[in-house]
């Protein structure tokens, strides 16, 4: 186990028929046995048999993917061990003339019969064993004892299996899992437990599985079958029955079993409404029972349901298992995640706040053009006063409708700035130092900034970018952060710092929209190319611009889905400015060419002048006025000039700003990177949320773990506890609300309030119910064990402090508890399906009945029911006599 819990017995395992066997399969195969075979005082014993070939096979290459995955591991393949065996007979033949003999076979165990008749003929119908025995445990215990004594198969396989068990480090214990009403299992089980104690000796306990059928098993298999086992089983656990049956045929027909448990299939098919996958969640649930019978001393609870005591009808033992399993893997996961995605959002805040900057830049841009037509309009109209001028534009962007329309725009990124935050703030909330050190203050002020962003509607203009500098510095000063605390801290100021970017950004194109719409409804005295801008400003770039802006401020999904469209609108821009930009130049060039021309005029002008000696006309004055003109138009041009290549200037800025935002949204660029493992991280962390919970698993139950557990595990893995990746089992008991613990636990547990539970009918009543609890230490107090008792109390018909024995032992898997309850002392009457089976069994004949019988068959026993009666009124008439 990964949690390397000490174990207390080395449980090895037989499985009988297909039932068994298919149980060893989803032993090997389950997540913990690699963990389980590495431990170095571990071994394993496994034996198969079966008649059909399906599920041998199937096990066999279960098998060998093992070993391949211990010799990959370096792990010795010595500590597993499994043997398959296929009971056959080459043909009828060979099992009628082994049976003619078996009695002398039964003769060298000292086993006498007399007047021994085979109870399988020539006459007797034998179906294809390919696929089983039919439900003919009679034909069952042929196969196996041919296979014993004349092919000596399973005789030197059980030699091999106990001298395995034998070596084992820890107190070796053998359990034989079988199905009562297949056939196969039940019909060898108790043959092969008499050869198998006599391999083993008495000290070892072999403890019997076996599973109850289910209504949507065949008919046989639900009635005569399971019937005829139980009450064979009965000769053997019933103390009473068992010494006459011991008296009249020997010493070999005492009871070899150290005890015997029920498990019902029926209550998990009820649930899965689909036989074979019942069948397999509870081979399961087995598995787990096999890995708790491990970690106790089994002596414990033999002393009570062990053969070693005498029972009467009380002598029906049933298995009733619970799981519940705090996913706290599946939740370190989600927090890892979480915390990554945090992480990742600290470097996609400041890609994104550079991408806020520069769309501020561009509407800061829109503004001033928008500003400087105003003021050709005043200066047009001869309004234009440099001292009214500023207080005009400010009446106009800053009025009334102005912060009306920064809180709407504020209200349209809330998502965006709540998303983020809400991110922000669970992690920093779970960095936990005291407020007077460094670090909690540290954290203080960076939850205090951050919680602006969550409320932002309220607080966009109380945003300090100081005080995020000072946050910074006590970071940098904080010697007792993790790295992972850190890094969280540094990206939230991050956040925060781009959370003013963003304002910033709203604020700037308020202004531009507020003063584009304001112009666009003057009457302004200027040229048609300068409204023109004014509408193109108003109508296509601040909302191409804004509606970028609004994808930006989406979630990361939407983002991805969103964002192409929007940046060809800003290619469009890109586009237009790259018109805008020739336009410019080619005026900055007609107007070079005008001067030049002027330059070229003026030449002439000073040559012919100076050609002038003596000038009675007054044509050197008219020259001379001439090149004065020209000289003022090259002033006035020049001027006009400078302008233009002002205004040329701004678009290329403007032009180069929308280069370098269309080149940060480029897909190979870091912000589009980061905003795809957002959103893949997203998804993810919605799929393990929404999947953390959920199992389909009848004794399972999975718990989700509140706010304040989540949180603790948050909290250390920023404190980088490498507990959490070790399955330390105290870190459970660090996380949990106890109180909340222990009342889930309470609600939980109620399943074993009814013993339907285990198969049993309501009228189930005992002096003893058995339970074991495998759960991390600390966890288990008073209150749940007064709880539990509490809940088994209903089937209880004496003091419950004295019937019910309830024994902790270590947690096996981690964040795991398992219950197991030994609902004891019940009879046949008590198990549900007993009285269907009675009904079942009525409409068989007696000669029909035999096939279906094992036990004693050698005796010529063939009228089970007679013989019980029998026995149970010699029984009666010894305690009259008494």
């Amino acid at each position: 186990m990964s949690t390397r819990a000490p174990r207390y017995s080395s449980v090895h395992i037989i499985g009988l028929g297909g039932t068994g066997v298919n149980i060893i399969q989803r032993l090997i195969e389950s997540d913990r046995f690699i963990d389980f075979i590495s431990e170095e005082d571990s071994s394993i014993a496994l034996l198969g048999i079966d008649v059909a070939d399906g599920d041998i096979d199937s096990l066999n290459r279960a098998a060998a993917e093992v070993r391949q995955k211990l010799a990959s591991k370096g792990i010795p393949i010595d500590r597993f061990w499994l043997s398959t065996l296929k009971i056959r007979f080459n043909t009828p033949d060979t099992l009628y003339d082994f049976l003619t003999k078996f009695d002398k076979y039964l003769a060298s165990e000292g086993i006498k019969v007399k007047n021994y008749i085979p109870w399988i003929s020539r006459a007797t119908m034998i179906p294809p064993l390919a696929g089983g025995v039919g439900r003919m445990r009679a034909l069952s215990k042929a196969i196996y004892n041919l296979n014993y004594y004349y092919l000596i198969e399973v005789n030197n396989a059980i030699e091999l299996f106990k001298d395995r068990v034998v070596r084992s480090v820890k107190t070796p214990v053998v359990v034989v899992i079988f199905g009562l009403g297949g056939g196969t299992g039940s019909g060898m089980v108790m043959d092969f437990v008499r050869h198998l104690r006599a391999k083993l000796g008495n000290g070892i306990p072999i403890i019997g599985l076996a599973v109850l059928p289910s209504s949507a098993d065949d008919a046989n298999a639900r009635g005569i079958s399971s019937f005829m086992a139980l009450n064979e089983l009965q000769l053997l656990f019933n103390t009473e029955l068992n010494r006459k049956i011991v008296d009249n045929y020997g010493n070999a027909y005492e009871n070899k079993f150290s005890a015997l448990f029920f498990i019902p299939l029926d209550l998990v098919y009820n649930i899965k409404g689909n036989l074979v996958e019942a069948k397999k969640e509870l081979d399961e649930a087995i598995v787990d029972i096999l890995y708790m019978l491990m970690y106790f001393d089994l002596a414990d609870l033999l002393s009570s349901v062990g053969t070693n005591n005498i029972f009467t009808d009380n002598w029906v033992n049933s298995i009733g298992f619970l799981k519940i399993r705090y996913p706290v893997n599946d939740y370190i996961k989600y927090a890892k995640e979480l915390l990554e995605s945090i992480k990742i959002a600290g470097k996609f805040v400041k890609e994104s706040r550079d991408i806020f900057e520069i769309i501020t830049k561009l509407f800061t841009y829109e503004y001033n053009e928008l500003v400087e037509i105003f003021k050709q309009s005043e200066t047009n109209s001869g309004e234009y006063n440099p001292e009214l001028f500023q207080s005009k534009i400010s009446e106009i962007v800053e009025g009334r409708n102005y912060e009306p329309t920064i809180k709407m725009q504020i209200r349209s990124v809330l998502d965006y700035t709540q998303y983020y935050a809400r991110k922000f703030i669970s992690a920093l909330r779970n960095i936990n130092f005291e407020e007077d050190t460094i670090e909690g203050s540290a954290v203080s002020l960076a939850l205090k900034e951050i919680s602006k962003a969550n409320d932002l509607i309220n607080n966009y203009d109380n945003l300090n970018k100081n005080i995020l500098n000072e946050i910074r510095e006590r970071i940098r000063a904080g010697k007792n952060f993790t790295t992972t605390q850190r890094e969280i801290m540094e990206s939230a100021v991050d956040f925060s710092n781009l959370v003013i970017s963003l304002v910033s950004t709203v604020k700037s194109y308020v202004k531009a929209k507020l003063l584009a719409d304001d112009l666009s409804r003057r009457n302004l005295q200027i040229p048609d190319s300068m409204k023109n801008r004014i509408g193109e400003i108003a109508e296509r770039e601040l909302n191409a611009l804004s509606q970028l802006f609004q994808v930006l401020t989406m979630s990361p999904e939407k983002q991805v889905k969103l964002l192409d469209e929007a940046i060809a609108r800003l290619i469009d821009l890109l586009e237009s400015s790259e018109n805008r930009i020739k336009e410019a130049e080619n005026q900055v060039l007609s107007v070079e060419r005008e001067t030049q021309r002027l330059l070229s005029e003026k030449e002439e002008l000073k040559k012919e002048y100076d050609k002038i000696r003596i000038d009675f006309s007054g044509k050197k004055k008219r020259i001379a006025d001439a090149i004065s003109n020209i000289d003022a138009r090259i002033s006035s041009l020049n001027k006009i000039n400078e302008q233009n290549k002002e205004i040329l200037d701004k678009i290329k800025d403007f032009h180069n700003s929308l280069k370098i935002l269309k080149d940060k949204l480029d897909v190979n660029k870091p912000y589009r990177i980061s905003l795809l493992s957002l959103m893949n991280l997203e998804k993810e962390l919605i799929s393990i949320l929404s999947n953390i919970t959920k199992t389909t698993k009848y004794y399972e139950k999975v718990v989700e773990l509140s706010e304040y557990e989540q949180n603790k595990i948050i909290e250390r893995i920023l404190m980088e506890d490498q507990r959490l990746d070790k399955g330390d089992n105290n870190v459970l008991k660090d996380i949990l609300d106890k109180k909340r613990f222990n009342e889930i636990m309470d609600s939980l547990m109620r399943v074993f309030r009814t013993p339907s539970y285990a198969g049993f009918n309501n009228n189930y009543k005992t002096d003893f119910i058995w339970v074991t609890v495998s759960i991390p230490e600390g966890l288990w107090d008073m209150d749940l064990q007064q709880r539990l008792m509490n809940i088994l109390s209903s089937n209880i018909e004496v003091e419950a402090n004295k019937a019910i024995s309830i024994r902790q032992i270590p947690q096996i898997e981690p964040w795991t508890i398992s219950i197991m309850v030994v609902y004891a002392k019940g009879t046949l009457k008590h198990l549900e399906k007993y009285n269907n089976m009675i009904k079942d069994v009525e409409s068989f004949k007696p000669n029909e009945k035999l096939l279906f019988r094992s036990f004693l068959l050698e005796q010529g026993v063939w009228d089970l029911d007679t013989l019980i009666k029998e026995l149970k009124k010699e029984e009666i008439e010894h305690e009259r006599l008494q």
